[in-house]
């Protein structure tokens, strides 16, 4: 399949690009500011010269460049790269009228259906038909209970005595 870009939503680039050039400086502003921490480490125990008056570079503590400088880069890197970005893609749309737009050539891909559920996939299912019964040759019914067996007349001859009584 062929797509053709024709064009690119300004304020839909810039809330993405603002977002990502935002996260973006915070991660870049974290990776400055240790390794600034770690130059000016190095630096703390390299001899000075007296001439030049150079002051210590540990006027600067650790702690603050790794708190503000994140957020400084990601201030400063939301705005400008975003600032760049939209300039790039009004010059993008403005090309596109005249030359066409980025031609893409993709190919679909063979997805397998989802299996559904059990639970669904039951609820789903038609009645089918009713299984056959038994063959005949198997199936023999229990014969019923033999009634109970006679009194015998003796049991009559003794009378129960009660206690008490």
């Amino acid at each position: 399949m062929r797509y053709e870009l024709k064009s690119i939503g300004l304020w839909a680039f810039t809330k993405v690009a603002f977002f990502v050039n935002m996260i973006l400086g915070f991660l870049f502003g974290m990776m400055y500011a240790f390794f600034f921490g770690f130059i000016m480490a190095v630096m703390q125990n390299m001899p000075y010269l007296p001439d030049e008056g150079m002051a210590p570079p540990s006027d600067v503590p650790f702690g603050f460049l790794v708190i503000i400088l994140p957020f400084i880069f990601a201030i400063i890197g939301g705005f400008i790269y975003t600032v760049l970005g939209i300039i790039f893609v009004v010059i993008y749309n403005l090309i596109v009228k005249i030359t066409g737009g980025l031609e893409f050539n993709l190919n679909s891909i063979v997805e397998l259906a989802p299996v559904p559920s059990p639970i669904y996939a039951q609820s789903q299912m038609q009645p089918g038909p009713m299984p056959p019964p038994p063959p005949a040759a198997e199936y023999q019914p229990k014969p019923p209970s033999s009634p109970p067996p006679p009194r015998d007349p003796r049991d009559d001859e003794f009378p129960t005595r009660t206690v008490g009584g």
